[in-house]
């Protein structure tokens, strides 16, 4: 205990004297207000806005005059050194001032520097900040508006990573400006307490779309819930092709969002980039999208997946089934049409965990000769297989492959015990001695003259199609065509080339 004491006393001690070997001065600012400033770095001509640290009184000695009136411009150097730093409590109380300018060589802004200015409006912060430290601005009841213009921006407990009120109890705050310049942004519990937060603006898609948030809690649109760019509120989204990744927690919490369209040419999206996005409804998925899992987690209102390849979708990586988009929209669209038989395109050999499902609309499925796995074991997914999972609907399925195709948890939560699987005859022994096929609740062949059969997905057993010579008969003109990927035409084609009409190929038009 007596050792404990005297190593606080010594602490105390040491603290005591660093601070009485702290340089201070003062200078004048353009409106003519002596602001006090303690040397930081003699070498490098650097020095804070505030003055040293007050033994007695327990605080660092403010930058002005508490009573101080009107607008302050910080200089951005003072007698020949540079400010960098904004000290602990160098402005707190300064109820009288109605602004404060920061110069661009501003760093860092600690402990309470401006908290409890009752009359600020609005306050920028410039390039240079990369740091605000505990509740910075806390208590500024009259704050409306706050300009981010800085690369980095940390908002972190005496520095320590934790925690940051930065904003707290700001109650006017309403209006938060995002420059184009802004690529981190850390600060849990920032704008907690700032009920009156209810824009974002931005002028930059991409920019914003590139901003590492580092948690959902960090992104002030979990608090704002309104996205504006350019002035106008977003509710439908069009990420353009000219942004191939959307970082994760970008669009966190934004309720405001309806709809949300990825254009051709957008790869990426990240985790939790939708979360909580409460009223969103559609989402338009192109095939460039090669990664999307729990990009669209809680979003209960979500009730359409629109994708324009099902070959990509296949092989999109879900690394849980409820990181699927399907699992909460229970809904899949093909090119903006509801699927409810889901015909799995000649060529895909492997269907990634999860890939659908949730999704309850589908009723039919169709796989071809080419599928060989319905999971991906060389995954890293914490939850593999799945692909086939919790889809309520089903009652027919067609498996078009000679060899059994290999399952991991394929159809967990789904009853194929009331549909039935349809397979080749010559093979139909090893659908019905291997699990989980064998637990359908019927096991037939199929025929060529059922109307759900797909010519395009069939083999015979010497491995051809089943498909016949090309031929161009007038009796085949009111037939249903499909291309040579098996996807149905909208009508007769347009296009002069071969396609797939009643089993055989003919040429048209």
């Amino acid at each position: 205990m007596k050792r404990n004491l005297l190593f606080v006393i010594s602490m105390l001690l040491s603290l005591a004297a660093w601070c009485a070997d702290e340089v201070t001065f003062t200078a004048n600012t353009v409106e003519g207000v002596t602001m006090t400033f303690t040397v930081l770095d003699e070498a490098n001509k650097t020095c804070r806005a505030g003055g040293k640290y007050d033994n007695l009184q327990r605080a660092y000695e403010g930058a002005i005059d508490r009573g101080t009136k009107g607008k302050v411009t910080i200089p951005e150097t003072a007698k020949g050194y540079s400010v960098t730093e904004i000290g602990n409590n160098a402005f707190s109380g300064c109820t009288g001032v109605t602004e404060f300018i920061l110069p661009n060589s501003t760093i860092k802004l600690h402990n309470h520097a401006f908290s409890n200015c009752t009359k600020i409006v609005s306050f920028i912060i410039p390039e240079n900040v990369n740091i605000l430290y505990d509740g910075v601005f806390s208590g500024c009841t009259s704050l409306q508006t706050v300009t981010f213009n800085a690369k980095d921006i940390g908002m972190t407990e005496n520095g320590t990573g934790g925690v940051a009120n930065a904003f707290y109890n700001c109650s006017s705050l309403k209006k938060l400006i995002f420059g184009p310049s802004v690529t981190n942004f850390t600060g849990k519990m920032a704008f907690a307490n700032c009920e009156a937060l209810s824009e974002i603006h931005i002028s930059d898609l991409k920019a914003w779309c590139n901003i590492n948030w580092k948690g959902g809690g960090n992104n002030p649109l979990y608090y704002a819930k309104n996205l504006y760019l350019n002035g106008s509120k977003i509710t439908d989204l069009v990420i353009p092709a000219t942004i191939e990744t959307i970082s994760g927690f970008a669009f966190y919490g934004c309720t405001a969002l309806k709809t949300v369209t990825l254009r051709d040419g957008v790869e990426k999206v990240g985790n939790a980039a939708f979360a909580f996005c409460d009223n969103l409804t559609t989402v338009n998925i192109p095939a460039s999208v090669t990664s999307l899992s729990g990009a669209f987690v809680n979003c209960p209102s979500l009730n359409k997946v629109n994708i324009t390849d099902v070959a990509a979708w296949c092989n999109l990586t879900f690394n849980r089934p409820t990181n699927n988009p399907l699992s909460e929209a229970h809904h899949l669209y093909l090119l903006n049409k509801e699927v409810k038989h889901l015909k799995i395109p000649n060529g895909v050999t492997i269907i990634n965990n999860n890939a659908f499902y949730g999704c309850e609309s589908i009723e039919i499925i169709s796989l071809p000769n080419s599928v060989t796995q319905l999971w991906n074991e060389k995954s890293t997914t914490s939850q593999v297989g799945y692909a086939f999972g919790k889809i309520t609907n089903l009652s027919d399925f067609y498996c078009y492959a000679l060899k059994v195709p290999d399952t991991h948890f394929t159809f967990k939560d789904t009853n194929i015990d009331f549909a039935t699987l349809h397979v080749p005859a010559s093979v139909i022994e090893d659908y019905k001695n291997t699990a989980p096929w064998s637990d359908f609740g019927k096991i037939v062949a199929y025929t060529k003259d059922d109307p759900n059969y797909d010519p395009t997905m069939d083999v015979d057993d010497s491995g051809s199609t089943a498909i016949s010579n090309v031929n161009d008969d007038a009796a085949t003109n009111q037939a249903p065509v499909f291309d040579l990927s098996g996807r149905k035409l909208d009508g007769q084609p347009t296009a002069k080339g071969v396609y797939i009409v009643n089993g055989r190929k003919v040429l048209r038009p």
